[in-house]
């Protein structure tokens, strides 16, 4: 959206230097004509969706995942900044784990990549979500593959089928919690979620 212009360019960047090739989906949510200028610059195989008002994270990125038509679909932040090997990371991990629907990042922190914002979602007994490791000084305990209520949207990967019979998010959210009852209905139909640390 407009608000992006200032760290945009960070997350397109890192995307035009993954060390696999996929196609990419931008959306863009509102009026922001500079935007779509800035991804030509730097992705010019880029897709753009133009929505042409304001509606929120779950309506732009609800369009993004439906207008993707590959097995596996990355979904990526505008904020968020992608190692090189981010979606070889998820590709490879996919393969390693084909029962699972989702995949969730190992998402640190961009003022101190020591300190980790999440290592997927967990969820209380009592129904709460929460980010794992959250906070926490990143390191061993957060270097294992393995399952996890779900994927934090902000850099995660879900596979078509999951998309398909799950839907994508709940518009009527808007912001924060939509990837979280994503999770909670995946979990329902049986779609596991899978921490890939090697996806950073």
């Amino acid at each position: 959206w407009a608000g992006s212009t200032e760290w945009l360019p960070y997350c397109l960047e890192a995307l035009a230097r993954q060390t696999v090739a996929a196609q990419t989906i931008v959306v863009v949510d509102g009026p922001a004509p500079d935007i779509e200028d800035q991804v030509r610059r730097t992705l010019s195989g880029a897709r753009v969706i133009r929505r042409q008002q304001r509606e929120g994270f779950a309506v732009a990125a609800s369009a993004g995942l439906r207008a993707a038509r590959t097995d596996l679909v990355a979904l990526l932040n505008d904020d968020a900044v992608p190692d090189p090997t981010w979606l070889e990371a998820l590709r490879d991990g996919a393969a390693r784990h084909p029962n699972a629907g989702s995949f969730a990042s190992r998402v640190v922190r961009r003022d101190d990549p020591s300190v980790l914002d999440s290592a997927g979602h967990g969820l209380t007994r009592w129904g709460e979500a929460f980010a794992i490791g959250g906070g926490a000084e990143d390191g061993p305990a957060y270097a294992e593959e393995r399952e996890v209520f779900g994927a934090p949207a902000s850099a995660s990967a879900y596979r078509l089928e999951l998309l398909r019979d799950c839907g994508a998010f709940d518009v009527s959210m808007g912001a924060y919690l939509e990837d979280v009852d994503l999770s909670l209905r995946a979990q329902l139909l049986g779609f596991p979620c899978v921490y890939l640390p090697a996806a950073r």
